[in-house]
């Protein structure tokens, strides 16, 4: 949330909220391609009003500072982005259990905790006939 007003107390911490913010979505773990840009794009609408909100109240190094932090977590989620493998959708022609479905698209049945979590599914033993996987 951006403070109305110019209390400097409020400006600063909105500051280090959106800094924070930023640098935890940098940290992130984004198994997808897709999921590396969801992150980047939410940047955006969490340290425009910040800055536009710091340009009247506060100091430009403050502005700069959050500026290149927001610029630093960008530029780091697009390498990232660039570097995983993208979101697929997957068709079968009847509900299998996960384990099969990571087997079959991996060679890892291991890997069928990634697929209930990616698609939200309640229960392992059948994935719904369409979902999203990551590109093998």
């Amino acid at each position: 949330a951006v403070p109305a007003g110019d209390d400097v107390f409020d400006l600063v911490s909105a500051a280090a909220f959106a800094a924070g913010f930023c640098q935890t979505l940098a940290a992130g773990d984004y198994l997808s391609r897709q999921d590396a840009r969801r992150a980047r794009d939410r940047i955006s609408p969490v340290v425009d009003p910040v800055l536009d909100a710091l340009s009247t109240g506060l100091d430009v190094a403050v502005n700069e500072w959050l500026s290149d932090i927001a610029a630093t977590a960008a530029s780091d989620l697009s390498a990232v982005a660039a570097n995983r493998a993208p979101l697929v959708s997957v068709q079968t022609e009847i509900s299998l259990p996960a384990t099969a479905l990571a087997y079959a698209l991996y060679g890892d049945a291991a890997r069928a905790g990634e697929l209930v979590r990616r698609n939200s599914v309640a229960t392992p033993a059948a994935m719904p006939i369409s979902f999203e996987a990551i590109a093998p």
